[in-house]
């Protein structure tokens, strides 16, 4: 039986890194650095505000394929599932039909949405 285990977007914290740019009157030269944000500190010694890089997180909307495929790597073997197609966004798994209803409550634990064809389900339970 075909399972399709469908990535959706969800927000994660991620380490944010860009270019930083800032020019040194004193010395006349551009100063370039790499981090998450830059803020300025008052040195009372040479009496201006000097650049400092401080690392930053911002909330990103990305989606959860990574979570999915950590499923597959963990529990493929306690349902029997092997992976058929993956595209980069969905896998489709072949799942034995008695195994489903236990899947499908795993999968719900673990915040993974699945879709599967009921009347195929109920044609390969007739059968089996």
């Amino acid at each position: 039986m075909e399972v399709t285990l469908k990535s959706r977007n969800k927000r994660v914290k991620r380490r944010i890194e860009q270019d930083h740019y800032w020019y040194d009157q004193v010395n006349k030269v551009m100063l370039h650095g790499r981090g998450g944000r830059m803020e300025f500190v008052y040195d009372p010694q040479s009496r201006r505000s000097i650049p400092r890089l401080v690392e930053h997180e911002e909330w990103v909307m990305d989606n959860n394929y990574e979570d999915i495929q950590r499923w597959i790597k963990t529990y493929s073997e306690k349902f029997g599932v092997n992976v058929d197609h993956d595209d980069g966004r969905n896998i489709t798994l072949f799942v034995n039909v008695n195994a489903l209803s236990d899947l499908m409550d795993d999968l719900r634990h673990h915040n993974i949405d699945a879709e599967y064809d009921h009347k195929e389900m109920v044609k390969e339970r007739r059968g089996a």
